[in-house]
């Protein structure tokens, strides 16, 4: 599904991102050493490109660098969407309570979800993010955009981003999410 252009009513299904969140969850992405991540290689939004340095705002209001929550940690899955979306409201629930998600986190794989929009399709707020982690009982790192940065990754969704602990996109899976996706998250964790 092709995203509207900003400022019009945006249709979203699932995306999946990684990212770490103050206030909202877990806080550990924003201790991530950020030494671990490759500066030989350029930045972009294509498989094998270092994620670059967008803001992206956790639940506080406090601003992050998509970079360097990512940096150090093993493995990264970043899902982006819309509180308006049936399907990333799901995705939201698979990683909460699904056994398959638990066990690679378990294994270091970061979880994170950004949402660009809330479920009025208006740009999302810290209240919305606050309630939104709070009704559905996230104990992984989520994120909102609201300038919709990310944007620059796909306009299609669903999106997922699998980043290495080097920052370097190993993945990027837009508009289909493979049914191997479980598969290809465990192959790639260290």
């Amino acid at each position: 599904m092709q995203r509207p252009a900003r400022g019009q009513a945006r249709r979203s299904t699932l995306a999946l991102a990684l990212v770490g969140v103050l206030g909202c969850g877990p806080d550990e992405a924003a201790n991530a050493p950020a030494d671990d991540c490759s500066a030989d290689v350029a930045e972009g939004t294509e498989v094998g490109d270092r994620v670059p340095p967008f803001i992206v705002r956790q639940c506080d209001g406090a601003e992050v660098s998509l970079h360097d929550l990512v940096c150090g940690r093993p493995l990264t899955l970043i899902d982006i969407g819309s509180a308006a979306s049936a399907g990333c409201i799901e995705a939201t629930r698979t990683f909460v309570s699904d056994p398959d998600f638990a066990a690679l986190r378990a294994d270091g794989l970061q979880i994170v979800q950004i949402f660009t929009s809330d479920s009025e399709l208006q740009r999302p707020s810290d209240s919305f993010c606050q309630r939104y982690v709070q009704r559905h009982g996230i104990d992984f790192d989520f994120l909102i955009d609201p300038p919709a940065r990310t944007d620059a990754f796909s306009t299609h969704y669903p999106l997922n981003l699998v980043v290495d602990a080097r920052g370097v996109i190993l993945h990027k899976w837009s508009p289909v999410i493979p049914p191997e996706r479980l598969d290809l998250l465990r192959a790639a964790l260290p």
